[in-house]
């Protein structure tokens, strides 16, 4: 994978995020990166990047929409290690991916957990 070590969050509301923030920095990881609505037709490798412009601005909550978790350049331990951390911070369970295209945009990344977590809850 490309570019370093990223976790992307979408969906929380500004509570949720803080507290995502705080719980990270208690295990010595950066604050996540926070995708907003409006960063939907871009490539998440210049979200990644933090080349988006959206990227650049302080992420307002965006609740009430499913929360999103992408793990980006993490190894599989860490995944596991943060597994936990968000399972508990988020409300429900996260849809949590790494990108096997980073040249998908995030709305095509929702869009494609959506359609398989309903394949996965329909029992496919």
């Amino acid at each position: 994978m490309e570019g370093k070590a990223r976790i992307l969050v979408y969906g929380f509301s500004a509570e949720e995020q803080r507290r995502i923030d705080e719980g990270l920095a208690s295990l010595g990881v950066p604050p996540a990166l926070k995708a907003r609505p409006e960063q939907g037709g871009e490539v998440l490798r210049r979200i990644l990047a933090g080349e988006s412009p959206a990227a650049a601005a302080e992420a307002a909550g965006v609740g009430g929409r499913k929360p999103l978790v992408l793990f980006h350049n993490i190894s599989d331990s860490g995944v596991r290690a943060l597994l936990g951390f968000f399972r508990e911070a988020a409300r429900g369970r996260p849809r949590v991916s790494t990108p096997t295209s980073l040249d998908w945009t995030l709305e095509e990344l929702v869009a494609h957990l959506e359609q398989e977590r309903a394949a996965l809850e329909e029992g496919r």
